[in-house]
């Protein structure tokens, strides 16, 4: 009976652990486990599109996610300055979002067809003013 009680045990524990995390596109093709939300980039001057996760929050989560957790699942960063002492600036989107694969590896292309969002289906934001990225 014992023996029985082990297996149910051991069968339990390995169903519980994969459900602790999300898991997130990481890359194109590889998928990355227990994460606590996941990520894209998506860089405007190249189209260059980078997708990850996060198995910690950030310890500054207010200023950084503020505007993710409410409406928008991405938000555009202008004026970034690129580190090989140039001087010159590029064009960031940030996505995040909380959902098992929800960054799905869109191109930028793809990514700006749909309206600058990771979401299943095109859903106006509240301030569409700042969805274009060209500008």
């Amino acid at each position: 009976m014992s023996r029985q009680l082990a297996f149910l045990a051991f069968l339990a524990l390995s169903i519980a652990v994969p459900v602790s995390g999300i898991s997130c596109h990481y890359g194109t093709t590889e998928i990355i486990d227990n994460r606590k939300f996941c990520t894209a980039f998506y860089f405007t001057d190249t189209g260059y599109a980078k997708f990850g996760g996060e198995s910690s929050y950030p310890e500054n989560l207010s200023t950084v996610l503020y505007r993710f957790q409410k409406e928008e699942d991405c938000k555009l960063l202008r004026g970034i300055k690129k580190k090989d002492g140039s001087g010159d600036t590029y064009n960031m989107w940030i996505c995040v979002c909380y959902d098992p694969m929800c960054n799905f590896p869109f191109s930028y292309k793809e990514f700006s067809a749909r309206g600058y969002t990771l979401r299943p289906s095109y859903v106006p934001r509240n301030n569409d003013n700042e969805s274009s990225a060209e500008a």
